[in-house]
């Protein structure tokens, strides 16, 4: 079964966003951007030495995941390729933009399916394959409390609840 994640096409940035640390859960550390309409986001430094981050959009209406390594040199501002998110029991396809975390190229996808955030939340591991060949595996220990987490943040953000209940 292929179920699609929203694609929205991003522009390429680069430097370095305000953020703000709100707190951790499930070896991910959350923080608030203040760039992105005060979104939460998850974030957490793989064995491998990307940086992952997953959270909401509320520009976008949605939610985003994005993986940032300096070994990817070939990826170049302004790039669009479709990615491949294995589950499992559960694929996923998008389209992931190039964006620079500072200097530290990645991708970044959009997605608008709940189904998505429940695969990540649930499962151990993500294969994912960019359209350049570039396969990799994230390990998602912890996600099921840092979707918690990331979800329980969002209220606060919005207005609806206290950090400390």
């Amino acid at each position: 079964m292929r179920i699609s994640v929203l694609l929205v096409i991003l522009f390429a940035s680069s430097g370095a966003f305000a953020q703000e640390k709100w707190g951790e859960a499930g070896g991910w550390d959350i923080y608030v951007s203040a760039q992105m309409d005060r979104s939460c986001f998850a974030k957490r430094l793989m064995d491998d030495g990307s940086e992952v981050h997953i959270g909401f959009d509320v520009a976008h209406e949605g939610g985003f995941l994005a993986v940032y390594n300096p070994e990817w040199s070939h990826i170049k501002e302004g790039q669009s390729s479709v990615v491949e998110f294995d589950f499992g029991d559960a694929r996923f396809a998008g389209e992931a933009n190039a964006q620079f975390l500072e200097d530290t190229p990645g991708g970044r996808a959009l997605f608008n399916n709940p189904a998505f955030v429940q695969a990540f939340a649930r499962k151990n591991t993500v294969q994912v394959k960019g359209s350049q060949g570039v396969t990799f595996e994230i390990v998602l220990k912890g996600t099921q409390k840092a979707v918690t987490a990331l979800r329980k943040c969002q209220i606060v953000q919005s207005g609806g609840g206290d950090k400390n209940k």
